[in-house]
């Protein structure tokens, strides 16, 4: 593969690697990271967890960090986390942020998908590359380490935390277009096309990597890329394919046009989104026949109208570009660029655990930064070992511990004789020795201050990989609608009831309000309880025996959104902080495992 050659990927991670925990960079860098957060809460735990990473020496400390947070209210989108970022560099920094070097990774939301991610955040996700262990964040500035030195003045690149971009310049020098909007462009299946962005460019002149766009189509059908003339390319295999957006890059005319608009129109009162509202306004051939098009909005509100034709007639007329990091006609390769993305548990672990190019390129290992292995790898049925083995991160594993093909494991404690079923995310666990962890499951344990109970406890979620989150029904029908585990609320726990209290009935719920969690004092016993009656829960499946939600009718019960009302941050980073101290003396004394946890 081309970028595989070059290793222009292996060489970003290495250029990442002799610049984390410095002052200072011969190199040219960002001078502004920020992180989008959805609420003061998610704010908080973002900076605690930014600041360990600088005294620990895991960031670059030349670099300015900036965790910026959605105001209360209406939810404004991407879109509209982008313009109140502008606006907040302009507080800070006055005129010269225009030539000022700015990142905006977007890692707001509440990671309804991937659950394991939604406390802590999913761009502090462990990547199982580098020492120390590489999480999204360092990921992500690692893979745009080239940028800000293609950045002709100022400008702000924005991004998104669930996606990973590999690519390589093809041989051909190219930099961001010092007016208007840069996007990545990438090869992508028409499969792929009808859920993301796709470019439609003017001709590339020879020798160039960069085309000017003449209009972005927001997650279109199949038909409309076919019946759009120049949408759909042949690769030199005969596939068809489409060149879909990622990440891009605006400059300073266009950040100057969105904070004019956000202080004209602020606050926003509907969703704006940073693609589909901005990108489609751009290009030579760019209309406004999108506008009343809400198919992919999450929430219509009365100015959703009013605000999308105003950011239209802002942005009109504005260039857009595309680096276009696909192959040529000729070039020995159809892989020139590619981006992952993992926003659900599916995804995630299709990325950590099946993506061997990935793997290849990042230096991924299947162990990393993990203490007392060996480990016992247990593969689903028949299949060979090397079919689809575990990611084990930021861990410890006692011996005769057993891992089932395609889990993926973070910042875990295991003791002996645990078993981990296949196909299943493990994170922030401490299980006790002999705990079976069912195959297909998402196992996350969270710190929380209990307010009945007032002191510091533990629950521990578990949902199953194909359990739909954010499904909603009236409060009426949620018993005998909202599945877990493949069955029906009612079906699976005798006193179902509990699991939506005191709820109007006009109100929507979904699985992720279902109180459904009791809490512990320890994180042993609230991890091992979970797993014993998930396993209650699959070996009654389809039989009239049913499960409780809590053997004490008096305990209280939480769901996923009450958890992130009462998470303890502290707590949690306390636990990894000292996986990783406990990691590092075994490391060097391998017998000191057992003495560490006599205790």
């Amino acid at each position: 593969m081309i970028f595989e050659s070059k290793g222009e990927t292996r060489q970003r991670l290495r250029r990442f690697d002799n610049i984390r925990g410095k002052k200072e960079t011969n190199h040219t860098f960002w001078d502004v990271v920020v992180v989008t957060a959805a609420d003061e809460p998610q704010k908080n735990a973002f900076q605690k967890q930014i600041e360990q990473k600088l005294k620990s020496k895991e960031l670059p400390t030349f670099s300015s960090y900036l965790v910026i947070c959605d105001p209360p209210g209406y939810k404004i989108g991407n879109g509209g986390a982008t313009m109140l970022v502008l606006e907040e560099l302009y507080s800070k920094y006055g005129e010269s942020v225009y030539k000022m070097k700015t990142i905006v990774i977007h890692a707001g939301g509440y990671s309804q998908r991937l659950p394991t991610a939604s406390v802590l955040g999913k761009v502090f996700t462990a990547f199982p590359t580098r020492e120390p262990i590489l999480q999204m964040l360092e990921l992500k500035l690692a893979s745009y380490i080239d940028f800000p030195g293609k950045i002709e003045s100022g400008g702000v690149f924005v991004c998104c935390a669930d996606t990973v971009e590999v690519y390589n310049d093809l041989g051909k020098p190219w930099k961001f277009h010092p007016s208007g909007i840069t996007g990545l462009g990438h090869p992508s299946s028409i499969e792929i096309g009808t859920t993301h962005g796709v470019y439609l460019l003017n001709s590339l002149h020879s020798g160039s990597i960069t085309a000017e766009c003449k209009q972005f189509l927001h997650k279109p059908s199949a038909k409309k890329m076919y019946a759009t003339n120049g949408c759909v390319q042949k690769t030199a295999l005969g596939e068809d394919i489409v060149i879909t957006d990622s990440a891009f890059y605006m400059a300073p005319d266009v950040c100057r046009k969105l904070l004019k608009f956000y202080c004209d129109n602020k606050p926003l009162t509907c969703e704006i989104d940073a693609y589909g509202d901005f990108l489609q306004a751009l290009g030579t051939d760019s209309d406004d026949s999108y506008i009343t098009n809400t198919a992919n909005v999450v929430r219509e509100t009365s100015s959703l109208l009013y605000l999308r034709r105003k950011v239209f007639d802002t942005l009109r007329g504005t260039t857009l570009h595309v680096v276009a990091l696909i192959p040529r006609v000729g070039e020995t390769s159809d892989v020139s660029s590619h981006f992952y993305h993992f926003g659900t548990s599916r995804e995630y672990l299709d990325v950590m655990t099946k993506e061997r190019v990935l793997s290849e390129i990042t230096d991924s290992e299947l162990v990393s930064h993990c203490a007392g292995l060996p480990y016992k790898y247990t593969p689903a049925g028949d299949k060979p070992l090397v079919e689809n083995p575990p990611r084990l991160m930021a861990s410890v594993i006692l011996p005769c511990v057993s891992i089932g093909e395609g889990s993926t494991l973070e910042y875990c404690h295991l003791r002996e004789f645990t078993a981990i079923g296949a196909n299943s995310i493990v994170s922030s666990c401490s299980l006790f020795p002999s705990t079976t962890v069912p195959p297909d499951t998402i196992l996350h344990t969270v710190a929380i201050n209990s307010h009945h109970a007032g002191e510091l406890q533990f629950v521990t979620i578990a949902f199953g990989i194909a359990d739909n989150m954010k499904a909603s029904t009236l409060w009426d029908n949620a018993l005998s609608e909202i599945k877990y585990y493949g069955n029906l609320l009612e079906n699976t726990f005798s006193d179902a009831s509990r699991a939506f209290p005191n709820t109007a009935k006009d109100d929507k719920v979904s699985l992720w309000h279902a109180k459904i969690f009791p809490a512990f004092p320890t994180m042993e016993k609230s991890s091992s309880q979970a797993c014993e009656r998930l396993n209650v829960i699959l070996k009654n499946r389809g039989n009239a025996a049913k499960c409780k939600l809590s053997e004490e009718p008096d305990q209280v019960l939480y769901s996923m959104a009450d958890i992130l009302l009462c998470k303890n941050v502290d707590r949690m980073l306390e636990f990894r902080s000292k996986l990783k101290s406990q990691i590092q003396a075994t490391r060097h004394d391998q017998s000191a495992l057992s003495s560490l946890y006599s205790s």
